[in-house]
């Protein structure tokens, strides 16, 4: 199964060569027109870099992942209903609502092809004590934007007549990212104050990869991570605020910042490559019902997705105060007011027509307290960490948990089944998340190693994180999200006819009627018959986890014609424990591998190749089929 849209009469390298020579001549048109010049009292300098990348799928699809309703059909080209009743229980995963991506590609597909431009105006006063700076962003995906999709195309996401559909949001874009302007006051004291205002990004910590860190003045576009050759500076999301900064003595600093708009993580759209919460994403619109049982779209097996509840623009700020000791360490304290900027899932009970109506919301006014420190010696070791402490964060609560609940007041599950709530009514909203306290702490040591393996330069990095939630109830009492739970955890939903083992769901065999899950209608009394789904083989969200993160590079100075080699390693593992949705960093037992390479010149041409592999967790690891490699080529002026 291929992508319909693509010329599978060129080769893949043959298409590279094509779009290569394209950003070539585009670079050699466009390199006259770079811009540095002195006017009598400013400096400007206009900087642009031009990218093309493109990412290959190398991994087989892991059956195990994909819902059982849509591998049945995949393979035999027949309704999953005809299994019904049959005692068999077909393969796959419990769930139809996070393989969407994973369906339109295929091993050895393209997933990603892109051209991608980043520009930035510097405008200095000579005397250096205002200025103003801003970055633009654009870039088109001509898989995404150009490609029929095999399963699901993403114009189908959202939208009217292809308009702002999934295609749109991810495919391509063309935005400001930082606009802003900047003043430095020198007092007759010898005090220094800076003043920043407009769209702006501000990195408070010491986090190098983990997130949900002390730097959560502004949220993360994931969808711009996925562009092959992407950097960090384009995924970070800036926001309208005002920041000062005031020296109040060699040792002592202040920082503030008050926000005037809310900015939401941006989730990869439903059916691209990465998705694996085909709900999730701007142009997510429903939820599958029934554990997989049952063909996509079919009546009443869908639960659509209401409107968004973003979070108010008011309300969020922070302080920071830092001190410089005489050793050398800078110590950091926080407090931030923020609003969350993961979604929570929510939902509406059934009415009485039986609609059933999910909705993200973002939870306000989270209070994060934290430290930082950070020290290096002069043999190049640096040591680094933080701790946050959040008062009333929200924490998704298991999402089956929730679709029990409205499902309730239309008798089709016996009341009680759900932990989150017990008679509820008609459409009534049932909450999705709980508010508890958390704490978050990691340390970064950073080493410069010298010579190794005949570099010129070698840096080694490792970060340890781990996230401990405070007054957790257990599992018995209230489940909370890990990623892969498809199933509730409620042994009431396990089921054994003594028929060769465990028998599930619509596919079991009980010639009498007798299943466990049958219950009586609590209004009319009525018997009904309804087959167990059986319960989760994934754990759930656990109250401690933690894991690390490993990083590598050499550095091979001038190896050849003034080009510079960079070859790295980068290792995750998230050792023990479920971190709850929607902090998700741990999740017991994934790992993942990066081998790269990048090849740069002084003149600002880079290459940049990278193998990513995806193991660990069981089922759980939703992208643990997702092995890619990426090439990205890039010139700078």
């Amino acid at each position: 199964m291929k992508n319909t849209g693509l010329n599978h009469n060129n080769s893949p390298m043959t298409r590279l060569s094509k779009i290569a020579a394209g950003v070539a001549l585009a670079v050699s048109a466009a390199s006259s027109q770079a811009v540095n010049w002195d006017t009598e009292n400013y400096d400007v300098n206009f900087d642009t870099t031009l990218s093309v990348g493109v990412g290959i799928r190398v991994e087989e699809r892991d059956r195990n992942l994909v819902g059982k309703a849509n591998l049945y059909e995949l393979e035999t080209g027949q309704p999953i209903s005809n299994l019904y009743g049959s005692g068999t229980v077909p393969a796959g995963a419990w769930s139809n609502n996070s393989d969407d991506g994973n369906l339109n590609f295929d091993k050895g597909d393209f997933f990603s092809q892109v051209v991608k431009g980043v520009h930035e105006l510097d405008v200095r006063h000579k005397d250096g004590d205002q200025g103003l700076f801003a970055r633009g962003l654009w870039y088109y995906d001509r898989i995404l934007m150009d490609t029929e999709l095999p399963f699901r195309n993403l114009d189908s996401y959202g939208g009217d007549d292809g308009r702002n559909t999934a295609r749109t949001e991810q495919g391509y874009d063309a935005r400001m990212l930082d606009v802003y302007v900047w003043k430095t006051f020198e007092f007759d004291s010898g005090n220094v104050m800076q003043v920043r205002l407009g769209e702006q990004v501000v990195s408070w910590g010491e986090s190098t990869f983990i997130q949900h860190s002390l730097a959560e003045a502004n949220a993360v576009d994931l969808r711009v991570l996925r562009n092959p050759g992407a950097e960090l500076k384009e995924a970070f999301i800036p926001t309208s605020m005002i920041w000062t900064s005031i020296d109040l003595s060699e040792s002592w600093n202040i920082e503030a910042l008050y926000q005037f708009e809310f900015e939401e993580v941006k989730f990869d759209e439903p059916g691209t490559f990465f998705s694996t919460r085909d709900f999730l994403g701007l142009k997510g619109e429903e939820v599958h019902l029934g554990f997989a049982q049952y063909s996509e779209g079919q009546p009443g097996t869908v639960a659509l997705r209401d409107e968004t509840r973003f979070a108010d623009d008011q309300g969020q700020f922070g302080i920071k105060l830092g001190y410089f000791t005489d050793y050398g360490t800078e110590l950091g304290f926080y407090y931030m007011n923020y609003h969350n900027r993961r979604p929570i899932i929510s939902a509406n009970a059934a009415n009485s027509q039986g609609v059933v109506t999910g909705f993200l919301e973002y939870p306000e006014d989270i209070q994060m307290y934290g430290m930082s420190f950070n020290t290096a010696t002069d043999s190049g070791l640096s040591v680094a960490g933080e701790i946050s402490y959040r008062v009333d964060e929200p924490l998704q609560v298991d999402d089956v948990e929730l679709l029990f609940a409205t499902l309730e007041p239309i008798g089709q599950i016996p009341v009680g089944t759900s932990q989150v709530a017990s008679g509820v009514g008609l459409g009534e909203e049932i909450s999705g998340y709980r508010l508890l306290d958390t704490v978050q702490a990691q340390m970064t040591v950073t080493s410069l190693l010298g010579p190794v393996f005949g570099s010129d330069q070698t840096a080694f990095l490792v970060e340890v994180g781990a996230n401990q939630i405070l007054d957790m109830p257990s599992q018995d009492e209230l489940r909370f999200e890990s990623e892969g739970t498809f199933r509730s955890g409620n042994p009431n939903r396990a089921i054994d006819y003594n028929m060769n083992g465990t028998i599930e769901g619509l596919f079991a065999l009980d010639p009498t009627g007798t299943s466990p899950c049958g219950f009586n209608h609590p209004v009319t009394n009525q018997r009904i018959r309804t087959e167990c789904e059986g319960m989760t083989e994934n754990g759930f969200a656990d109250e401690f986890s933690w894991g690390y993160r490993m990083a590598m590079r050499w550095d091979y100075n001038n190896i050849f014609s003034g080009w510079n080699m960079s070859p790295r390693v980068v290792f995750q593992h998230d050792v023990s424990g479920n971190t709850p949705a929607p902090i998700s960093n741990f999740l017991e037992g994934r790992k993942s591998l990066s081998l790269g390479v990048s090849l740069s010149t002084l003149s600002a041409w880079k290459w940049d190749f990278a193998y990513n592999s995806y193991f660990g967790g069981g089922s759980a690891n939703l992208i643990s089929d997702r092995d890619h490699v990426s090439l990205a080529l890039s010139y700078s002026f």
